[in-house]
């Protein structure tokens, strides 16, 4: 997620902020840890995807995107596009698909911006020695943390809502 680099860059290279951008990470990854504890705790019904369809495939990118917010060096989201066309495919609501397609279409463009915009403005549009395209917006904005967090949003507060379900059901059972 970059966390460590964001929060330096925000705060500055003091002991303390090292320590902030860990409890940024936990304070994300904690949903995270209570749906695993929740599906633990219920194994059987997970299994049923007549009840709860894509939950596995909710879980599974879930947890690789928390590796990504866990990572402190990503540079790029490798199975992006994968969880895009799955999010696409399972999004409800138009404003939710709109956002994610105007987000990861900025970062996959990102390169088409350099070259495009390098062809145009041709070394003007370089600083530092080469290491910076001034017209690339991911040096403006970490793009790559936006999508991982964006998508893992998404899918958690997905699978926050079924979990949440079946403890209900579980606990409404249990007082008949």
């Amino acid at each position: 997620m970059k966390s460590l680099q964001i929060t330096i860059f925000l705060l500055g290279a003091e002991p303390w902020v090292f320590s902030l951008a860990a409890v940024i990470k936990l304070v994300f990854l904690a949903p995270l840890a209570i749906i695993s504890w929740r599906i633990f705790r219920h194994p059987m019904e997970i299994n049923k995807p007549e009840i709860f369809p894509g939950l596995s495939l909710d879980l599974t990118f879930v947890l690789y995107l928390g590796a990504f917010i866990w990572l402190d060096i990503v540079w790029e989201a490798l199975l992006g596009i994968v969880i895009f066309a799955y999010l696409l495919g399972t999004l409800e609501r138009n404003w939710e698909k709109g956002f994610v397609w105007a987000v990861f279409l900025l970062y996959a463009l990102v390169d088409v911006i350099q070259l495009v915009s390098y062809a145009i403005g041709g070394d003007a549009v370089i600083e530092m020695q080469g290491e910076y395209v001034l017209t690339d917006p991911s040096v403006y904005l970490p793009l790559t943390m936006v999508v991982i967090v964006l998508f893992y949003i998404f899918l958690t507060v997905r699978l926050w809502k079924t979990t949440g379900i079946l403890f209900t059901s579980k606990a409404e059972a249990h007082e008949q």
